[in-house]
Formats: structure tokens, sequence, C-alpha cells
């Protein structure tokens, strides 16, 4: 969900919504900062949760349902008119598309302490390889068709997708 919006954001609104670059560049600024203040913030609350004895894993867990749950805004997104629910409703799933990654590297610690940088560096090469493919093909799509209502609504969808498979097959650290 983030790369997708770093990337395409600015000409989904100029292209779509026919905003001006300017207005453009000061809204990235906006978008940026919230997703920062994501990052920050959704880290604090796993940690909050934590400390009053939901659990470091499932506290983890909560938040970033929390924020898959809000990345969801892809799909109304999509469909909306140029005006401030638009922009609003962006920098929310800003806020939740960036807050995830702290959540999604504290479960990669959960995994093995010893080989830390290993686990990271594959998962961090898997990614943009992934990313490489994803907008390649989300760049033909929208050459093609000259629509990204498609590629907005699904890019909130992989969180969903990463909520279920921890639901499923991940109880927690191993012990």
């Amino acid at each position: 969900t983030w790369h997708f919006f770093r990337a395409w954001l600015p000409l989904f609104l100029r292209e779509v919504h026919d905003y001006s670059e300017r207005s453009v560049n000061y809204f990235s600024t906006a978008y940026y900062l919230s997703a920062d203040a994501g990052s920050l913030l959704m880290g604090f609350l796993a940690l909050r949760l934590a400390s009053t004895g939901l659990g470091v894993h499932r506290s983890r867990t909560l938040v970033y349902a929390g924020c898959a749950l809000i990345a969801l805004l892809s799909l109304p997104i999509a469909q909306l008119s140029r005006g401030p629910v638009l922009l609003g409703l962006l920098l929310l799933l800003g806020f939740a598309a960036l807050g995830l990654f702290p959540i999604y590297y504290s479960f990669s610690q959960e995994l093995t302490a010893h080989h830390q940088g290993k686990v990271s560096g594959l998962l961090g090469f898997l990614n943009w390889v992934a990313m490489f493919f994803m907008q390649r093909t989300v760049g033909r799509y929208i050459e093609g068709t000259g629509d990204y209502s498609l590629a907005v609504a699904l890019a909130g969808i992989p969180p969903m997708i990463g909520l279920g498979v921890l639901l499923l097959l991940w109880r927690g650290p191993p012990r």
C-alpha cells in the first residue's frame, strides 16, 4: 500500500482529479508528514498496549489489524471526486500505510534474534523485487486503460492479506 501510493499518488491527483502540480507538491508534504506520524505513533501504540499486559505479539497484531483496516480506505478513495474528503482520506491512508512498517519489522524480530540481519535483508530484497513487478504492471495497466480506479482500490488490500496470513499461520514468537 505504501509503495503504491508513494509512487502513484502525485499522478493520481494530477491526472484523475486535475490538481495542479503546486497543489500536489503541497499535499505531498502533508501526506509524508501524516505517514511519518503513523509510523511513529503506531510503534508507540503497540508499546503502550504491550505495557498494559496485553502481550507483545497480541499488541502488535492489534495495531497491524487497525492499520490494515484503515488501508482499505483505498476502496472508497478510488471512487471519490476531487475535494477535502478525498484528501483527508488519503492522509489517513498514508498514516496507516506507513504505520504498518514498525509493526512489520517488529514481527520480523520475533522470528529470530540471532539471524535478524539475514531475515530483514531477505524480506527487504523480496519486497523490492515485488515492487519492481507491481510498479511495471500498474504502469502498463494505467497506460493501456487510462484508468487509476482499479489500481487505487486494490492497493489497500495487501495488508489485509498479510493480516490473514498472520492470524492463520503465526501464533507468536517461538518459545
